[in-house]
């Protein structure tokens, strides 16, 4: 908020980032004939989920994972490839 204050700019709306996808999603598909539809939103550390029955949210749950964000590597391959691999005790949960 600090940074939309210093360069002067007036909030006039806040959106939830599910809704956002969805507006977004219904604007590049016009095809009204799938309104219902499951989105999962996957983050370092939380897993979101929204469930949109005739294009309206009925259901949207933040889910907390159990991992340390101190566990998560990241790494460029050659070819800038992004990679983020999870780590526990030897072991390697997942690669992204």
């Amino acid at each position: 908020m600090a940074l939309i204050e210093k360069v002067k700019l007036k909030p006039i709306a806040a959106d939830i980032s599910s809704l956002a996808l969805n507006r977004l999603f219904h604007q590049i598909d016009q095809d009204d004939e799938a309104p219902n539809h499951l989105m999962v939103q996957v983050d370092l550390q939380t897993v979101n989920v929204y469930i949109f029955e005739n294009n309206l949210p009925v259901f949207m749950r933040h889910l907390i994972m159990d991992i340390k964000r101190d566990n998560w590597n990241h790494s460029l391959t050659s070819d800038s490839y992004s990679h983020l691999i999870i780590t526990g005790k030897n072991q390697r949960f997942a690669t992204l």
